[in-house]
């Protein structure tokens, strides 16, 4: 949707996968919400993050190790907008060439902590599962997900959820 000649709006409905592509065609990006800057950092775009939450404070000091790409919901004014804009345009390059070399830390980093916590869930999965083969249940109905957490469900002889 056109808004001006300069200005577009995206209409709702994109999948991630088609919103990241459209991300992927900023040179820069304000982004609110986590995925969207998340999606911007790990394809190397400068980004302002808007704060409504610590989780923006907390992502940009976890990945350049300070706040000065962050706008809490005060700074919310076309001054701040225009003096953030201004010192990403100044240091674009310099960004980027960071971001380009710390994303692939962030990534093998998060990797490791997966593999690990997929590790420490096998273990917890294997003793609870010992617990329950030993516990007379009328039924027990195990759900296991693709992420290996799972579901326990108590069910009565009549099928419904014991709560």
């Amino acid at each position: 949707i056109k808004l001006s000649n300069r200005i577009s709006l995206c209409p709702d409905g994109y999948n991630a996968e088609q919103t990241k592509y459209i991300i992927s065609k900023c040179r820069f990006l304000y982004a609110a919400r986590t995925h969207a800057t998340i999606a911007s950092i790990s394809l190397n775009i400068p980004t302002i993050s808007i704060a409504y939450s610590q989780k923006a404070i907390g992502l940009n000091k976890d990945i350049f190790g300070h706040e000065d790409f962050v706008m809490g919901l005060d700074d919310l004014h076309m001054d701040a907008f225009k003096d953030k804009l201004s010192s990403l345009i100044l240091n674009e390059e310099e960004v980027a060439n960071y971001l380009a070399h710390r994303v692939p830390e962030l990534k093998e980093a998060v990797s490791r902590s997966t593999n690990n916590m997929k590790k420490q869930l096998k273990v917890k999965e294997k003793r609870i599962l010992t617990i329950l083969k030993s516990i007379s249940l009328e039924r027990l109905l195990l759900y296991k997900n693709s992420t290996d957490f799972f579901i326990l469900f108590y069910l009565s002889s009549s099928g419904m959820v014991r709560n």
